[in-house]
Protein backbone atom coordinates (compact mmCIF):
# COMPACT_ATOMS: atom_id res chain seq x y z
CA UNK A 1 0.00 0.00 0.00
CA UNK A 2 1.23 3.54 -1.05
CA UNK A 3 2.16 5.89 1.72
CA UNK A 4 -1.09 7.69 1.10
CA UNK A 5 -3.43 5.37 1.25
CA UNK A 6 -2.15 3.42 4.30
CA UNK A 7 -2.23 7.12 6.13
CA UNK A 8 -6.20 7.36 4.91
CA UNK A 9 -6.64 4.29 6.25
CA UNK A 10 -5.82 4.77 9.34
CA UNK A 11 -7.29 8.29 9.70
CA UNK A 12 -10.77 6.48 8.63
CA UNK A 13 -10.66 3.50 11.04
CA UNK A 14 -8.67 5.43 14.46
CA UNK A 15 -9.36 8.78 13.72
CA UNK A 16 -7.75 11.50 16.25
CA UNK A 17 -10.33 12.49 18.83
CA UNK A 18 -9.96 14.45 22.03
CA UNK A 19 -10.06 13.07 25.84
CA UNK A 20 -13.18 11.37 26.44
CA UNK A 21 -15.55 13.26 28.89
CA UNK A 22 -17.06 8.98 29.69
CA UNK A 23 -15.66 6.11 30.35
CA UNK A 24 -17.86 3.73 31.51
CA UNK A 25 -15.48 0.85 31.14
CA UNK A 26 -12.11 0.31 30.88
CA UNK A 27 -9.30 -2.47 29.74
CA UNK A 28 -6.17 -1.45 31.64
CA UNK A 29 -2.42 -3.40 30.65
CA UNK A 30 -1.02 -4.44 34.45
CA UNK A 31 2.12 -5.01 32.39
CA UNK A 32 2.37 -1.41 31.51
CA UNK A 33 2.89 -0.44 35.74
CA UNK A 34 3.36 -2.45 38.74
CA UNK A 35 2.07 0.75 40.45
CA UNK A 36 -1.60 -0.11 38.70
CA UNK A 37 -3.46 -2.30 41.33
CA UNK A 38 -1.77 -0.03 44.47
CA UNK A 39 -3.75 2.75 43.17
CA UNK A 40 -7.02 0.77 41.81
CA UNK A 41 -7.23 -0.21 45.69
CA UNK A 42 -6.76 3.00 47.00
CA UNK A 43 -9.57 4.18 44.35
CA UNK A 44 -12.15 1.37 45.50
CA UNK A 45 -11.79 2.64 49.31
CA UNK A 46 -13.82 5.72 47.60
CA UNK A 47 -15.86 4.68 44.85
CA UNK A 48 -17.49 1.37 44.17
CA UNK A 49 -15.35 0.27 41.41
CA UNK A 50 -15.59 -3.71 40.04
CA UNK A 51 -12.82 -5.12 38.31
CA UNK A 52 -11.92 -8.82 36.42
CA UNK A 53 -8.69 -9.83 35.04
CA UNK A 54 -9.54 -11.25 31.29
CA UNK A 55 -7.09 -14.01 32.19
CA UNK A 56 -9.45 -15.48 34.78
CA UNK A 57 -10.74 -19.05 33.30
CA UNK A 58 -7.57 -19.47 31.26
CA UNK A 59 -3.87 -20.84 31.39
CA UNK A 60 -2.89 -17.69 31.82
CA UNK A 61 -4.28 -17.30 34.86
CA UNK A 62 -1.05 -17.35 36.79
CA UNK A 63 0.11 -14.82 35.30
CA UNK A 64 -3.08 -11.85 35.85
CA UNK A 65 -0.81 -9.34 37.44
CA UNK A 66 1.20 -9.02 33.94
CA UNK A 67 -2.12 -9.07 32.08
CA UNK A 68 -5.66 -7.05 30.96
CA UNK A 69 -8.06 -6.50 32.98
CA UNK A 70 -11.48 -4.83 32.62
CA UNK A 71 -12.62 -2.07 34.68
CA UNK A 72 -16.77 -1.13 35.50
CA UNK A 73 -16.24 2.84 35.65
CA UNK A 74 -19.96 3.53 35.69
CA UNK A 75 -20.15 5.16 39.46
CA UNK A 76 -16.32 6.20 39.56
CA UNK A 77 -16.07 9.53 38.37
CA UNK A 78 -13.19 10.38 39.69
CA UNK A 79 -11.52 7.18 39.31
CA UNK A 80 -12.18 7.96 35.45
CA UNK A 81 -11.39 11.25 35.12
CA UNK A 82 -7.60 9.90 36.83
CA UNK A 83 -7.42 7.13 34.25
CA UNK A 84 -7.81 9.34 31.61
CA UNK A 85 -5.23 12.27 32.67
CA UNK A 86 -2.79 9.62 33.40
CA UNK A 87 -3.54 7.66 29.80
CA UNK A 88 -1.77 10.70 28.35
CA UNK A 89 1.40 10.33 30.36
CA UNK A 90 1.38 5.83 30.29
CA UNK A 91 0.17 3.48 27.32
CA UNK A 92 -1.94 2.10 30.43
CA UNK A 93 -4.95 1.10 28.19
CA UNK A 94 -8.02 1.84 26.67
CA UNK A 95 -11.67 3.08 27.48
CA UNK A 96 -15.19 2.32 26.44
CA UNK A 97 -18.21 4.70 26.24
CA UNK A 98 -20.85 1.76 26.29
CA UNK A 99 -24.87 1.65 27.39
CA UNK A 100 -24.16 -2.38 27.29
CA UNK A 101 -24.30 -4.74 30.30
CA UNK A 102 -20.92 -5.82 31.91
CA UNK A 103 -21.47 -9.37 31.00
CA UNK A 104 -21.73 -8.79 27.12
CA UNK A 105 -18.66 -6.25 27.24
CA UNK A 106 -16.64 -9.26 29.60
CA UNK A 107 -17.74 -12.31 27.05
CA UNK A 108 -16.30 -9.78 23.99
CA UNK A 109 -12.90 -7.89 25.66
CA UNK A 110 -12.16 -12.40 27.16
CA UNK A 111 -12.99 -13.98 23.63
CA UNK A 112 -10.87 -11.37 21.76
CA UNK A 113 -7.54 -12.49 23.63
CA UNK A 114 -7.19 -15.35 21.53
CA UNK A 115 -8.62 -14.51 18.45
CA UNK A 116 -6.07 -14.95 16.43
CA UNK A 117 -5.33 -17.94 13.69
CA UNK A 118 -3.45 -21.02 14.48
CA UNK A 119 -1.89 -18.83 17.72
CA UNK A 120 -1.77 -21.11 20.33
CA UNK A 121 -0.88 -18.89 23.40
CA UNK A 122 -0.72 -16.36 20.96
CA UNK A 123 -2.39 -12.83 22.82
CA UNK A 124 -4.18 -10.41 20.82
CA UNK A 125 -3.16 -7.34 22.64
CA UNK A 126 -6.04 -5.04 21.36
CA UNK A 127 -5.96 -3.41 24.89
CA UNK A 128 -2.58 -1.72 24.24
CA UNK A 129 -2.98 1.60 22.87
CA UNK A 130 -0.21 1.56 20.90
CA UNK A 131 -1.65 -0.91 18.76
CA UNK A 132 -5.16 -0.62 18.67
CA UNK A 133 -5.36 1.55 15.46
CA UNK A 134 -2.52 -0.67 13.46
CA UNK A 135 -4.86 -3.61 14.77
CA UNK A 136 -8.00 -1.90 13.42
CA UNK A 137 -6.36 -1.02 10.01
CA UNK A 138 -5.41 -4.62 9.06
CA UNK A 139 -8.74 -6.21 10.45
CA UNK A 140 -11.68 -7.04 8.02
CA UNK A 141 -15.39 -5.71 7.91
CA UNK A 142 -16.42 -8.38 10.05
CA UNK A 143 -13.38 -8.73 12.31
CA UNK A 144 -13.57 -4.84 13.01
CA UNK A 145 -17.17 -5.00 13.92
CA UNK A 146 -16.49 -7.83 16.15
CA UNK A 147 -14.16 -6.86 18.12
CA UNK A 148 -15.79 -2.71 18.29
CA UNK A 149 -18.91 -4.33 19.44
CA UNK A 150 -19.17 -4.27 23.24
CA UNK A 151 -18.81 0.02 22.93
CA UNK A 152 -20.60 2.77 20.94
CA UNK A 153 -17.12 4.67 21.32
CA UNK A 154 -13.48 3.58 22.08
CA UNK A 155 -11.38 6.10 23.35
CA UNK A 156 -7.42 5.21 23.28
CA UNK A 157 -4.15 8.08 23.98
CA UNK A 158 -1.48 6.09 21.99
CA UNK A 159 1.71 8.24 22.91
CA UNK A 160 0.58 11.42 20.56
CA UNK A 161 -2.81 12.16 20.50
CA UNK A 162 -6.15 10.67 21.76
CA UNK A 163 -7.88 8.30 19.05
CA UNK A 164 -11.22 6.77 19.14
CA UNK A 165 -13.38 4.39 17.13
CA UNK A 166 -17.01 4.15 16.31
CA UNK A 167 -18.47 0.82 17.10
CA UNK A 168 -20.91 -0.80 14.73
CA UNK A 169 -24.65 -0.29 14.76
CA UNK A 170 -26.50 -1.97 17.26
CA UNK A 171 -28.75 -4.93 15.70
CA UNK A 172 -32.48 -4.23 14.97
CA UNK A 173 -35.11 -1.50 16.75
CA UNK A 174 -34.93 -3.34 20.05
CA UNK A 175 -31.69 -2.81 21.38
CA UNK A 176 -30.51 -6.17 20.47
CA UNK A 177 -26.50 -6.14 21.18
CA UNK A 178 -24.43 -7.84 17.85
CA UNK A 179 -21.66 -9.17 20.40
CA UNK A 180 -22.10 -12.34 18.69
CA UNK A 181 -21.01 -11.09 15.11
CA UNK A 182 -18.95 -14.19 13.43
CA UNK A 183 -15.57 -13.21 12.16
CA UNK A 184 -12.56 -15.57 11.25
CA UNK A 185 -9.65 -15.30 13.66
CA UNK A 186 -6.55 -12.44 12.97
CA UNK A 187 -4.45 -14.21 10.49
CA UNK A 188 -0.36 -14.32 11.10
CA UNK A 189 -0.20 -12.02 7.58
CA UNK A 190 -2.60 -9.67 9.20
CA UNK A 191 0.04 -9.47 12.33
CA UNK A 192 2.90 -8.57 10.00
CA UNK A 193 1.07 -5.63 8.48
CA UNK A 194 0.59 -3.95 11.87
CA UNK A 195 4.22 -2.67 11.65
CA UNK A 196 3.40 -0.56 8.52
CA UNK A 197 0.51 0.85 10.68
CA UNK A 198 2.39 1.54 13.70
CA UNK A 199 4.65 3.46 11.65
CA UNK A 200 1.95 5.16 9.79
CA UNK A 201 0.82 6.45 13.22
CA UNK A 202 4.52 8.16 13.89
CA UNK A 203 4.38 9.44 10.90
CA UNK A 204 1.41 10.87 11.61
CA UNK A 205 2.62 12.35 14.88
CA UNK A 206 6.22 13.73 13.55
CA UNK A 207 4.43 15.72 10.65
CA UNK A 208 2.49 17.88 13.23
CA UNK A 209 5.04 18.11 15.06
CA UNK A 210 7.16 19.46 12.20
CA UNK A 211 4.53 21.12 10.13
CA UNK A 212 6.47 24.12 9.94
CA UNK A 213 9.46 23.18 8.44
CA UNK A 214 7.97 20.34 6.15
CA UNK A 215 7.90 20.58 2.64
CA UNK A 216 5.44 21.72 1.08
CA UNK A 217 3.25 18.42 0.17
CA UNK A 218 -0.75 17.68 -0.55
CA UNK A 219 -0.25 14.84 2.39
CA UNK A 220 2.49 15.90 5.39
CA UNK A 221 1.96 12.74 6.95
CA UNK A 222 2.46 10.76 3.27
CA UNK A 223 5.81 12.08 2.66
CA UNK A 224 6.99 11.27 6.45
CA UNK A 225 5.85 8.35 6.09
CA UNK A 226 7.66 7.78 2.58
CA UNK A 227 11.01 9.19 4.48
CA UNK A 228 10.73 6.45 6.77
CA UNK A 229 9.87 3.70 4.33
CA UNK A 230 13.43 4.95 3.20
CA UNK A 231 14.86 5.09 6.37
CA UNK A 232 13.74 0.97 7.03
CA UNK A 233 14.49 -0.15 3.83
CA UNK A 234 18.48 1.07 4.62
CA UNK A 235 17.94 -0.72 7.81
CA UNK A 236 17.19 2.09 10.55
CA UNK A 237 15.01 1.10 13.11
CA UNK A 238 13.49 2.77 15.87
CA UNK A 239 11.50 5.60 16.75
CA UNK A 240 14.40 7.51 17.87
CA UNK A 241 16.50 6.62 15.21
CA UNK A 242 13.76 7.15 12.62
CA UNK A 243 13.02 10.88 13.62
CA UNK A 244 16.80 11.57 13.15
CA UNK A 245 16.75 10.11 9.78
CA UNK A 246 12.98 12.53 9.24
CA UNK A 247 15.60 15.81 10.53
CA UNK A 248 18.06 15.06 8.01
CA UNK A 249 15.68 14.47 5.03
CA UNK A 250 13.68 17.74 5.92
CA UNK A 251 17.30 19.57 6.01
CA UNK A 252 19.05 17.92 3.17
CA UNK A 253 16.10 16.79 0.95
CA UNK A 254 14.06 13.52 0.82
CA UNK A 255 16.80 11.73 -1.42
CA UNK A 256 19.92 13.22 0.88
CA UNK A 257 21.56 9.79 1.05
CA UNK A 258 21.81 9.22 -2.45
CA UNK A 259 24.00 12.02 -2.84
CA UNK A 260 27.27 13.53 -1.68
CA UNK A 261 28.86 13.59 0.94
CA UNK A 262 26.52 11.25 2.25
CA UNK A 263 26.28 8.50 0.44
CA UNK A 264 30.06 7.95 0.93
CA UNK A 265 29.21 7.60 4.61
CA UNK A 266 26.29 5.16 4.63
CA UNK A 267 28.64 3.22 2.48
CA UNK A 268 31.43 2.94 4.72
CA UNK A 269 31.97 -0.41 6.32
CA UNK A 270 33.46 0.48 8.97
CA UNK A 271 30.71 2.06 11.47
CA UNK A 272 27.24 0.99 12.33
CA UNK A 273 23.87 1.97 11.39
CA UNK A 274 23.66 4.71 14.49
CA UNK A 275 27.63 6.01 13.61
CA UNK A 276 26.53 6.43 10.49
CA UNK A 277 23.58 8.73 11.21
CA UNK A 278 25.70 10.59 13.37
CA UNK A 279 28.37 11.02 10.78
CA UNK A 280 25.78 12.28 8.65
CA UNK A 281 24.31 14.64 11.02
CA UNK A 282 27.83 16.36 11.35
CA UNK A 283 28.31 16.14 8.09
CA UNK A 284 24.81 18.30 7.60
CA UNK A 285 25.60 20.74 10.30
CA UNK A 286 29.18 21.49 9.19
CA UNK A 287 27.80 22.25 5.52
CA UNK A 288 24.95 24.56 7.28
CA UNK A 289 27.13 26.51 9.66
CA UNK A 290 29.42 27.03 6.02
CA UNK A 291 26.43 28.38 4.11
CA UNK A 292 25.99 30.77 7.32
CA UNK A 293 29.21 31.47 7.37
CA UNK A 294 29.19 32.23 3.55
CA UNK A 295 26.14 33.96 3.98
CA UNK A 296 27.49 36.28 6.56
Amino acid sequence: MDAANCISTLEQRAPEGVRPQVADYALMDLACDDSFMTRLYHAMAKEAIDWWSLFEGTPLQPSWKAGPILLDLRAAPRFQTELLAWAEATPVGVFLASGQPLSEVRKVASRWLTQVAGGSGTLLRYYDPRILAPLLCVLSSEQWAGLLAPADTWHWHDGHRWRHAVGPLQAGTDGAFPTDIQADKVTRAQLDNLQHYRLAAEAQALSTYYKTVLPESESPAAWVLERFRDGVALGISGRLALERWLRLAITQGAGFYQDAPFNAIWARNDLTTLEKLTAMERESEAGNASIHSSAG
